[in-house]
């Protein structure tokens, strides 16, 4: 694979990362789900939450229980990381490996 093929590859990954992130995220107006960035680096590229534009993304994925909704707990839970590992499966696809095991 030539660099410039790699590179294509890496957009491409970048791309179906912040999709998978963007699937995974709760919306109630969609300001979370737009606020998902890609930064691209020397290393690849980092799919971040813009804290400017939603400074209550911490808040989506706590565990925390609502005395307003009798005491439920955050439906949301976990979301960020289950999309995480979403990201490295479909990572290690493209690439043809597996993701690393925790």
């Amino acid at each position: 694979m030539t660099q410039d093929q790699f590179e294509i590859q890496i957009q491409i990954a970048a791309s179906k990362a912040k999709l998978v992130v963007m699937q995974s995220a709760p919306v109630r107006t969609g300001n979370l789900m737009n606020s998902i960035k890609i930064k691209f680096n020397t290393n690849g590229f980092t799919i971040y939450i813009d804290q400017g534009q939603s400074p209550y993304m911490m808040y989506t994925e706590e565990t925390w229980k609502s005395p307003s909704w009798a005491g439920r707990a955050n439906p949301n839970e976990g979301w960020f990381e289950e999309a995480a590992e979403a990201v490295a499966r479909t990572i290690a696809a493209q690439f043809g490996s597996s993701p690393v095991e925790r």
